[in-house]
């Protein structure tokens, strides 16, 4: 483990500010729990970043909180906000390094949602996260948040299942499975749905190991695919279930399969 470099200090927190590029959202019903019954003992200690500004010639110290976010908001919203609040601070060289330390303490201290994490290693600069974002876009959709389900058949919120997708066959294998299901199905919503890009991403796999019958034919299998429907098939993978048991990632697979054969 690395030197501890932290300092130790009683910061005003009007003073501290969120950065909204890796940082996750406010959570108001927390921030009013918080600010109902503010007790130092719950409040603990805010980890910050700092960064140094130069204001009319003279250095400005600058804190970014990267773990305490809703506990400030919570105090400060609070019928008497305190004057200083306790903090850590740590002087990084770049947002980059903040972003990817911010990731590391939520990944092993607290419930980071797939997208706040995913949001994280991209200013991180993480290459798995790079290379998926970058295939996303190529693909023609882009990767929104669980809220947002109501948008488009081109948003993807499936982000575990992207990064699934990823390892198992890489960047041009997330273009290939989702310009497979644009193709297929252009307005269906259904068509990114987590499990249904992991089964697309199988038969594609499947199909590039078996050079010997022809590959993976992209308009070949969109010609199957656009002839039924994402509902259909997973009503088709609940009746295979029901026959043969097993789950129903595992029967999505088994109905693709099939039509693909067809």
């Amino acid at each position: 483990m690395d030197e501890y470099s932290g300092t130790f200090e009683l910061v005003d927190p009007h003073l501290i500010l969120i950065d909204h590029l890796y940082q996750r959202g406010e959570k108001s019903t927390l921030i009013d729990a918080i600010a109902s019954n503010p007790r130092w003992e719950a409040f603990g200690v805010v980890t910050c970043f700092v960064r140094e500004r130069d204001v009319n010639g003279k250095t400005t110290r600058i804190y970014y909180a990267v773990d305490g976010q809703q506990r400030i908001r919570g105090v400060l919203k609070s019928e008497s906000p305190p004057k200083t609040v306790p903090v850590v601070w740590y002087q990084l060289t770049n947002i980059a390094d903040e972003a990817a330390i911010f990731v590391r303490i939520n990944e092993y201290r607290k419930a980071l949602s797939a997208l706040e994490k995913h949001k994280g290693k991209i200013v991180a600069k993480d290459p798995a996260a790079t290379a998926i974002e970058r295939a996303v876009e190529l693909a023609g959709y882009t990767i929104g948040a669980d809220a947002s389900r109501g948008e488009n058949a081109r948003t993807v919120h499936a982000i575990a299942s992207l990064n699934w997708v990823y390892n198992l066959i890489g960047e041009e294998g997330v273009v290939q499975t989702l310009t497979q299901i644009r193709e297929a199905w252009p307005d269906d919503k259904t068509g990114t749905d987590s499990m249904m890009l992991k089964a697309i991403a199988q038969v594609i796999a499947e199909q590039q190991g078996f050079a010997k019958n022809g590959g993976y034919n992209r308009a070949a299998l969109t010609k199957k695919l656009s002839s039924t429907t994402p509902s259909a098939l997973f009503r088709k993978a609940e009746g295979l279930r029901f026959d043969m048991g097993g789950s129903r990632a595992l029967n999505l697979r088994r109905a693709l399969k099939q039509l693909a054969k067809v």
